[in-house]
């Protein structure tokens, strides 16, 4: 009887539902194929396009079929943005007769050229390099030139790293849109760090800068002249914006503070008076953020207020005041990272903050007191985890091992869905490891 009650209850389903389910079934595929052909046609549009362009030269018949393309509404960011870059550049830079355009299009299929054939890649350069002279020398005043001479100059940057004569070449191609091209703007979008409207002049004088500060197994670096670019950069420019969108004498500040304080590898010139001076105007002047900029400055900063307070800290003589920095950033910037993500010295600048704070107080039982005191905190538990941790290492110095296991375990037992550590390992593995290394000392004992 009860399987039959079954059977009823399957029967008196209503089939009704069941057709609205098939039919919204059905419904949701056909859409899917209907995007996926129009995805298709849209794809096939924007070849025809690059075929005119690069091919048939027809710039024209080009601008109409992007327009057509951004009409259509809702359509893919990639395909949206390639558009618009075409139309850009055949509106705005079509002059004598669209023929430094053309030779303009003939470079970047190169540079296309130069990612899928990287077995041509010193042929395709010297081909790219050729065609950017020649744009300049029959069409010295056209609205590409400064584009095209930043171009110049960031090939002639790629090789800077070889000797002081190919760094000077670099330089002087970046000093001539600094001096010649004031006003020139980056014409397209499709590179990533860049966005329409961004003043050409402003990176590449941050760029000659990084050059005198940068060095290599073959040249050294000329930091006074750094510095004197750095300062110039943020007379110059005290508006302008950077790849990133901030301001670009964030840049140059930063760059600054890094010489000031001696992380230069080849030749250290620590100043503690401008480091702290540069430190506190980053605190002043700028909001806190992460400090997205490349260079040989990057794996120094992660973001820039709590990597300003620990540079203050650094150079602060009155050992009391220097821990009261360091704790400042305990409290206030207990989650931010230095350096940034998969890049050598990344840490939490709590960790790193609470370390220099124990290096200070240069006593055990210090130590000891200050770590229990941000345990029994209402600190970050992220904090409080870290202090845990470290209040282990502290007894574990002291050989005092039945301690620190004590401290471990605790690590385990009440953080062990903390993970501030970033790695792959979290804060309660290298608790399980520092237990298990201590067994081992103890053993041999």
């Amino acid at each position: 009887m009860k399987e039959k009650k079954q059977f009823i209850r399957l029967e008196l389903f209503p089939k009704r539902r069941v057709s609205l389910i098939v039919i919204s079934v059905l419904q949701i595929a056909f859409l899917s194929f209907l995007e996926g052909r129009e995805e298709n046609n849209l794809g096939e549009k924007m070849l025809e396009i690059d075929y005119q362009i690069y091919e048939v030269k027809n710039y024209k018949i080009s601008l109409q079929m992007c327009e057509e393309v951004l009409e259509l509404g809702k359509i893919d960011t990639y395909y949206e943005g390639k558009a618009k870059n075409y139309i850009n550049l055949i509106e705005n830079y079509s002059d004598y007769d669209q023929k430094p355009l053309e030779l303009f299009f003939k470079a970047r299929r190169i540079r296309r050229k130069m990612l899928t054939e990287k077995d041509r890649r010193q042929e395709y350069w010297e081909e790219l390099g050729n065609l950017y002279k020649e744009l300049l020398n029959k069409y010295p005043h056209c609205k590409l030139v400064g584009f095209i001479q930043y171009l110049i100059a960031e090939r002639n940057k790629s090789y800077s790293f070889r000797d002081e004569e190919e760094r000077q070449t670099a330089i002087q191609g970046y000093r001539e849109v600094v001096n010649r091209y004031p006003d020139a703007e980056f014409p397209i979008e499709d590179y990533p760090q860049y966005f329409r409207g961004l003043k050409i002049a402003p990176i590449a004088h941050i760029k000659i800068a990084s050059l005198y500060e940068e060095f290599s197994h073959n040249i050294e670096p000329d930091l006074e002249q750094a510095i004197r670019e750095y300062k110039d950069i943020i007379d110059k420019y005290p508006n302008e914006l950077n790849r990133d969108g901030s301001k670009l004498i964030l840049s140059a500040y930063v760059s600054m503070i890094n010489i000031y304080s001696g992380l230069n590898i080849k030749e250290a010139r620590v100043d503690s008076i401008k480091a702290k001076e540069h430190s506190k105007i980053l605190i002043n002047d700028f909001p806190n953020q992460s400090f997205l900029v490349s260079g040989p400055i990057r794996k120094y900063f992660g973001e820039i207020h709590p990597e300003a307070y620990m540079r203050l800290a650094r150079f602060e003589v009155d050992k009391e005041k220097a821990i009261e920095l360091y704790k400042k950033v305990l409290i206030d910037y207990p989650k931010s990272w230095t350096g940034a993500p998969y890049t050598c010295g990344i840490s939490l600048y709590a960790f790193a903050a609470l370390r220099e704070i124990i290096e200070l107080l240069d006593d055990s039982q210090l130590s000891i007191k200050e770590c229990q005191g941000i345990i029994n905190s209402n600190a970050d538990k992220g904090v409080r985890a870290l202090a845990q941790f470290l209040l282990g290492g502290i007894y574990e110095d002291m050989k005092n091992y039945d301690q620190a296991r004590i401290e471990f375990q605790k690590v385990i037992d009440n953080y062990s869905d903390v993970d501030p550590t970033g790695g792959t390992c979290t804060l309660s593995d290298d608790a399980k490891n520092a237990i298990m290394y201590l067994q081992k000392k103890m053993l041999k004992k």
